[in-house]
Order: C-alpha cells, then structure tokens, then sequence
C-alpha cells in the first residue's frame, strides 16, 4: 500500500503553524515543518498543542485526533529535510526579498516537479516565480483569514504559473476540503484588494463624522452578513498590517481609494494596533 506523500511547510511562525496543522489534521499527509530557529520549532509546537487541547474542551475533536494530527507532523531546521515533499508551501515573512532568495534555493533542494506554493498575501506572485528556474510550478495559496478557519482559499496565478500547477494546487485545496476561488495576480488578489478598499472607506467615514464606529459597523455587518464589521475587522487584523497593505496597494495601483487615511496613520503612530495591542478603533484591555 501506498503511504502518505510529504508535504514541506516553511516558516513555524503563526501562519505556518496552522498550515502544518490544517493539512496534518486531513490524515491525508504527512507533513514537515520546517523553520531556522528551532525556538520558533518549540513555541509552534506550544501553540499548536494549545489550540487542539481548547478544540478538545469544546467537544470539538478527541484525544485520538489530537495525537493522529501530531503523529502526522516532524519538524525540523534542516531545510534539506523537505526533499521527498511533493508540496512545498513557504509561509515565511512577509518580505519581497526574503521570500525570491527562499523560492531561488529550493531549486537546488525540491524536485523540478513539485508543487511550489507561497502565502503571500500581497506580493506579485509573478516576481516571486520569476526567483525560480522553473516559474510555471509556483501559485498563490491566499487564506483570507486564519488557514483553520477560513472556508475559502484563492488559488493566484503569475503570468509564468502552468494550467497543470494550477490543476494540481486545486486538488491539493480540494483534499484539504477547503472551497477555492482562481485570481489573477493583481496587486490583493480578489479578497483583499476589496476589502482594504472597503475598510479605509470605513476609517474615512469614521473620521468625517458620518458615523460612530458602532454604527458603520453594525449596519455594515446587517447588510454584508458578516460577522464583522469593517472597523472591527480592521482590529482583528492588525492596523499596522492594514496601513502597510493600503501602502502597497495604493503604490502599486496609484487608485487614492488605498491612501490611508489620517486617523488610521495616527492610530498606529500611537501604537494602537488593534487587538494584539489591546487598543485600537476599539479597546481591548480589561477593566481594572
């Protein structure tokens, strides 16, 4: 019988993290993650094993799911150690350089056949394929929010991605039972690119005084359906990462819908991030 193919993960942070655990957990693949540092090895293992232990209290999985999906991942700091992978997903930093030097070594590392997939969520899926001597390989794999959680996944192609790279990141989508959309690679891609637009315009409404925050976003959950509203969404996020993609996205596009508006400058000069800080749009900290 035919075992598990391997499927290489690089970069433990967050993002990688639930990667190795979204695919792991479809029992369909055995999965290396791989990462530098091995304390980011350490403390990927801590996150992972804290969030099947809450699914568990939730009556969401079991102990046996819980050790089916840590027997069907190793780590690792050798990069080397990915070889037999037949995908290979990088989900390291988000930095144009760091990415094409990682996308150029795994040439002289990964067989020429296999599936070569980045996360990025707002760089030129075309420049970083060009990194590599064999660009018609590379697709986007963009998860909207966490890779656990989110039900859809873009499937983003750069002028050089082959129509059998693309057929093939859709069955792999597909086995992790997640739906998938196809974009072209424009600066944000589908999900993005409208909803950056859709949460500046928020900010901007906010700081004209149309509104309270409260109220654009609860009549903006009522009439989207969303769960959030854009200005919540924009805490979620992390404003520092909305005023940086707004950055890109107004540079690449020249369109004044992505300039930032003020107040969001303002707020992450002050340090006010959102969520993981505590404060944003909205205040996070507990009531002393």
């Amino acid at each position: 019988m035919k075992g598990k193919s391997m499927i290489g993960i690089i970069g433990a942070g967050n993002h990688g993290t639930l990667m190795a655990m979204l695919v792991a957990q479809s029992n369909k693949y055995n999965v290396k993650l791989v990462d530098t540092a091995e304390e980011m090895l350490s403390r990927s293992h801590m996150y992972m094993e804290n969030l099947l232990l809450k699914r568990i209290s939730k009556g969401l999985i079991d102990y046996q799911d819980y050790y089916s999906i840590f027997s069907n991942i190793s780590v690792s700091t050798d990069i080397n150690s990915i070889i037999p992978s037949d995908v290979v997903i990088e989900c390291i930093s988000e930095h144009q350089t760091s990415k094409t030097n990682l996308i150029s070594k795994l040439d002289s590392i990964i067989n020429q056949n296999s599936l070569l997939l980045t996360t990025t969520t707002s760089l030129s899926l075309t420049k970083l394929a060009a990194a590599s001597e064999f660009p018609s390989r590379v697709a986007g794999l963009h998860f909207f929010a966490l890779p656990t959680a989110s039900k859809i996944v873009e499937i983003v192609s750069g002028l050089q991605t082959s129509q059998e790279t693309i057929q093939k990141t859709i069955e792999f989508t597909e086995s992790l039972k997640k739906s998938y959309s196809l974009s072209q690679d424009f600066p944000g891609f589908i999900a993005n690119r409208i909803m950056f637009s859709f949460i500046n315009e928020s900010i901007c409404s906010l700081a004209m005084g149309v509104a309270e925050k409260s109220d654009i976003d609860k009549t903006l959950r009522f009439v989207t359906g969303m769960n959030l509203g854009p200005i919540e969404m924009a805490d979620e996020i992390g404003l520092d990462f909305v005023l940086e993609s707004l950055k890109h996205f107004h540079k690449e596009t020249g369109d004044d819908k992505y300039k930032p508006n003020p107040l969001l400058v303002n707020y992450v000069s002050a340090g006010w991030l959102g969520k993981k800080s505590g404060k944003g749009f909205y205040d996070y900290q507990s009531s002393i």
